[in-house]
């Protein structure tokens, strides 16, 4: 009889392990169906050519100087700086027409930064007069930049975006070559870390406008 128990027991033991290695492995390959066809995965390289032209600009376009910033939305250090050292710059040195500032991503935090900056790239591209207003606002929003939050601001910034074609770009990595363009660039630059600030291609110290407008004359 005791026999019988314990055979018993390790016939259970083993049809209860056998279930739940068949539940993982079903699991296993439907997740694994639904990241490929939900997500396409961040590419690391891009063919495309960085153009100066083609990024975000704030101020008169003829103005002498450029101030040249490079950030990545998930970047605490470029949060602060948009928030304490960019409006000092918009006041005294944009409004003023004596410099431009002009944006180019520099992502490498994680799969949101990356999602952030095509996101950025997609309001520059379709509604240029919204950009700068997203812009702060991701950052205001830098922990909670999931694709369905980066989205819901997108359209709470400019109403008439197209949403479908948003979700689509982030989903997809349309965007992808832009963003990669850019960092690609900064690193010839000898841009390594964020936020890296540049006068008319001199890179800053302290990125603080005291040290920026020793530069500007």
């Amino acid at each position: 009889m005791k026999n019988i128990f314990k055979d018993n027991l390790w016939t259970f033991i083993f049809i209860g392990v056998f279930g739940v290695l068949v539940t993982l492995a079903i699991y296993g390959a439907t997740a694994q169906k639904h990241d490929k066809t939900e997500v396409t995965q961040f590419p690391t390289t891009t063919k495309k050519e960085f153009k100066e032209d083609e990024q975000p600009t704030v101020g008169d376009k003829d103005a002498k100087h450029t101030i040249t910033v490079y950030y990545d939305y998930l970047c605490p250090h470029c949060a602060e700086w948009e928030k304490n050292e960019f409006p000092k710059i918009e006041k005294e040195l944009i409004k003023t027409k004596k410099a431009r500032v002009q944006f180019v991503n520099y992502a490498f935090m994680s799969q949101a930064s990356y999602s952030a900056a095509m996101a950025a790239e997609f309001m520059h591209k379709n509604h240029p007069e919204s950009f700068l207003e997203f812009h702060n606002i991701l950052f205001e929003n830098s922990n909670t930049l999931s694709n369905d939050y980066i989205v819901k601001l997108a359209k709470q910034v400019q109403p008439k975006l197209d949403k479908t074609a948003l979700e689509n770009a982030l989903k997809q990595n349309k965007l992808a070559d832009d963003v990669l363009s850019d960092k690609a660039h900064g690193a010839k630059l000898g841009i390594d870390s964020t936020p890296s600030v540049l006068v008319d291609g001199t890179k800053t110290a302290s990125a603080t406008i005291e040290e920026i407008k020793t530069l500007i004359k």
